[in-house]
């Protein structure tokens, strides 16, 4: 056997077993491009949500979730309580009473791909009012890293904050929202309450500063930007030694990494494939991102199809001349023997008007166990 040792390399190298099992210990694809900085306060603002959190009620109504709300030049923040079950209507309220209303209208919104952010609604409302969206790829945080970076030090202030019984949370937000918004920042050099307003809030411990301390705010707003910058020009130097450019085209099939994908609890996660697929590109989305034509099982599971190219593989087609008859099936993990159910009554429910639960009793079969969840009134149909 003359070429015995390539070919073995080329079996290998072409394995679908192979390429689905093993992790990937390349550098990830795709070099770091940062999102562009904006010129003025509140011209672009970054949105996410925290929690679940135990349900307190304040004056007006019990809140489970958080709502973080960021300029993307000051980095002043707004920590807004909403709940689990809000609709695309108070979520949209809530932006206008506690942000819009006190600022300007924004150019540009960095947000995740939650299905409040996704709806037809919430798209058909900004497109009227001028506001472009930029939802992040999926599974890919680091697009919105600001807003998560804010997030983490919430929580971790929150966590050192509230007593034992977690019945205090909603009570600690204001504070830790002034602590947040009247401390320096490492990475543009001012007080983030300073850049935004122009003049300094009492501080609680040291006296105010004198009137001559500050001149002149448009001039540190433009050395803040030039700031974050210099900041991001940076990061992006040593991000990229240990990244690769992508090479992913239209009509490429890849494989996509499953590490951040809910699976059946029937399936060990340390026993399932790396990746799953694979699955043609159907559309390059930009700054390295691209949309699968993902099966219709994965869409079901509310999969938002644009992925990041550090969470792809590429496939390699099999070479039929010299390893015929080796087939290549598609494989996804998430399979769900028991995914339709049918609901048999409704047992209880709690709460009142648009907050409330239903308590269901599912059924499938004789063979399979019934399962009870909870679903909100808006996700009923009747």
């Amino acid at each position: 056997w003359k070429d015995i040792i390539i070919n073995i390399n080329s079996y290998c190298n072409l394995c679908h077993t192979c390429k689905i099992s093993k992790p990937n210990n390349q550098k990830p694809f795709g070099l770091l491009h940062p999102l562009s900085v904006p010129n003025r306060p509140w011209e672009g603002i970054g949105m996410d949500f925290v929690g679940p959190f135990p349900e307190l009620k304040n004056c007006l109504e019990p809140f489970d979730m958080i709502c973080t709300v960021i300029c993307l030049l000051t980095s002043i923040v707004h920590i807004i309580p909403t709940r689990q079950t809000y609709r695309v209507r108070e979520i949209v309220e809530i932006v206008f009473e506690n942000v819009y209303k006190l600022y300007r209208l924004s150019n540009y919104i960095v947000s995740n791909c939650d299905s409040l952010f996704t709806s037809t609604f919430w798209r058909r409302l900004y497109e009227l009012i001028g506001i472009k969206l930029k939802l992040l790829s999926a599974y890919h945080s680091q697009t919105n890293g600001s807003t998560e970076r804010m997030n983490r030090t919430i929580t971790q202030m929150l966590r050192q904050c509230i007593s034992p019984k977690q019945k205090d949370w909603i009570h600690k937000l204001l504070m830790i929202k002034y602590t947040i918004n009247t401390v320096r920042s490492e990475t543009i050099g001012y007080v983030l309450f300073f850049l935004n307003y122009g003049w300094m809030l009492r501080n609680l411990i040291w006296n105010n500063p004198r009137k001559d301390e500050y001149p002149r705010v448009r001039t540190y707003t433009q050395k803040a930007h030039n700031t974050i910058l210099q900041t991001r020009v940076k990061q992006t130097r040593h991000a990229n030694r240990h990244r690769q450019p992508s090479s992913f085209e239209l009509n490429n099939l890849v494989y996509v990494s499953i590490k951040n994908m809910n699976l059946p609890r029937q399936q060990a996660r340390k026993l399932v494939p790396k990746y799953i697929g694979p699955y043609r590109i159907i559309w390059n989305a930009g700054n390295k991102a691209f949309e699968l034509d993902l099966p219709r099982e994965m869409r079901n599971c509310n999969i938002h199809p644009v992925f990041h190219s550090s969470l792809l593989r590429i496939h390699v087609p099999n070479n039929d001349r010299l390893f015929p008859g080796r087939e290549v099936g598609q494989v996804t993990g998430l399979n769900d023997e028991n995914k339709e159910w049918t609901v048999d009554s409704i047992e209880t429910h709690a709460g009142q008007g648009t907050t409330t639960l239903f308590k269901v009793l599912c059924v499938r079969k004789l063979t399979v166990p019934h399962k009870r969840i909870l679903i909100a009134l808006s996700s009923l149909n009747y």
